[in-house]
């Protein structure tokens, strides 16, 4: 069946709820593009009043970076763990963000990397065969999406933690740039140690969720264990893409 149609075939509730969290998806990409260009400004001033421009930092490319510093690509460790070629560079401070880094991670970026939205247009397309176990029960619905919210902070993180030196020369925000990092942690290398230690923190919430979710709907049998298959297989599949750009930052450069 065409994902249309099985959509426009949803129970209502499910379609709004569908909806919603596409426009919450799209007015995420609006909030962080306003805060990547509120951190370059924060950057570029920065820059400016403490460095005269002619003694900036070039790279091989004659490209400056961020603070006056040459732009740094990331290098591959024997471990096959992608870093950065500065290990002790120094954080770049994202000032007066507005929110603390909790809220941030577990809101706007979290809604940014589309695991929300993706989540409940996969429930619309498995729920023809699948059933629509989402709105069977109260506590059903709130582990699932407290499990899916895990999940897309968790990839949020290890796409940070991956793509630091990206954002760096994109001058694009990272999570290791709000204050709480900057106060606890001197160097890139240190704040993305402290860093996975949070996304792990995360991990083991998307596994306790999903356990509980598990033992919710073992009782129901049916279609409600072949729902929690098909959940495990996404929630698999997104955690894998995370996990890829822990090793190796697969997005393409922008600047």
């Amino acid at each position: 069946m065409a994902p249309r149609l099985a959509i426009s075939r949803r129970p209502q509730p499910l379609q709004t709820r569908l909806a919603r969290e596409l426009e919450i998806f799209l007015l995420a990409h609006i909030d962080q593009a306003e805060d990547n260009h509120r951190f370059a400004r924060q950057l570029a001033k920065s820059s400016f009043s403490s460095t005269p421009f002619n003694n900036r930092t070039r790279d091989s490319n004659g490209k400056r970076g961020p603070n006056g510093t040459g732009i740094r690509n990331g290098t591959t460790e024997p471990n096959g763990i992608q870093e950065s070629t500065a290990p002790d560079a120094q954080l770049l401070h994202y000032e007066n963000p507005g929110r603390t880094f909790y809220n941030w991670v577990r809101s706007t970026s979290a809604d940014h990397t589309s695991c929300p939205f993706s989540f409940v247009f996969f429930n619309c397309l498995i729920s023809v065969t699948h059933g629509d176990v989402l709105g069977h029960r109260a506590r059903t619905a709130y582990l699932a999406e407290d499990a899916c919210r895990h999940l897309a902070s968790l990839c949020r993180m290890y796409n940070d933690f991956g793509s630091l030196a990206r954002d760096r020369d994109e001058t694009n925000l990272n999570s290791v740039n709000f204050p709480e990092f900057v106060r606890a942690e001197t160097t890139e290398a240190a704040a993305r140690a402290e860093l996975m230690s949070i996304a792990e923190y995360e991990r083991r919430g998307l596994d306790m969720a999903l356990d509980q979710l598990d033992s919710e709907l073992l009782r129901n049998g049916g279609d409600a264990i072949k729902w929690m298959d098909a959940v495990r297989l996404f929630v698999n599949v997104t955690d894998l893409y995370g996990q890829i750009y822990v090793v190796k930052d697969i997005a393409t450069q922008i600047k």
